[in-house]
């Protein structure tokens, strides 16, 4: 089963402010949170992490285009 996070626990695990987060999740770049509750609601970890790993692999291969454009060789 996977662990929930509240709002505080996902500003502190990517550092983005909860106006941030709540503006990514209406702009559909973001994972959105799941209802506990009446006023309660949580996110999956999982995804929290996904979402952290999906914007290092783009980095990622951002910079090895950026690379290959200016001539260089990864080994």
């Amino acid at each position: 089963m996977a662990n929930l996070l509240n709002i505080n626990q996902v500003v502190q695990k990517i550092g983005l402010s909860r106006q941030t987060i709540y503006r990514k999740i209406k702009e559909g770049t973001f994972p959105k949170q799941g209802q506990l509750s009446v006023g309660r609601v949580a996110w999956s970890e999982n995804e929290i992490d996904q979402w952290i790993e999906e914007k290092f692999a783009r980095r990622r291969r951002l910079a090895v285009i950026q690379s290959e454009k200016n001539g260089a060789i990864y080994k």
